[in-house]
């Protein structure tokens, strides 16, 4: 998946919402979460992640389903001095929907 960098910010939200319906959109998810600087892109990212892994879940391979919720797990523990509890929040409930 190609994820164009946007400086309109609509167009940016709807590019990281149309994350919600693609086919494992997990590279472009981590790239978000690993170096976007606004906290709702983060936050939308993640929340992809939930309903993406919930819906191939069943055909995801094993090492894939570890993969990401050891993602979600590492991203909480790196950032955990963070002030946007509300990312941090949605990762690690991702992890444990998952887990």
């Amino acid at each position: 998946m190609y994820i164009q960098i946007n400086s309109n910010p609509v167009a940016a939200e709807a590019t990281i919402l149309s994350l919600h319906q693609s086919p494992q959109p997990y590279k472009a998810c981590r790239y978000i979460l690993e170096n976007s600087q606004v906290a709702n892109a983060r936050f939308q990212a993640a929340a992809a992640i939930r309903k993406s892994a919930i819906r191939e879940w069943s055909f995801l391979a094993t090492d894939d389903k570890g993969g990401l919720i050891s993602f979600c797990l590492g991203y909480v523990m790196q950032h955990a001095n963070s002030s946007e509890g509300y990312v941090l929040s949605k990762v690690s409930s991702v992890a444990a929907q998952l887990a």
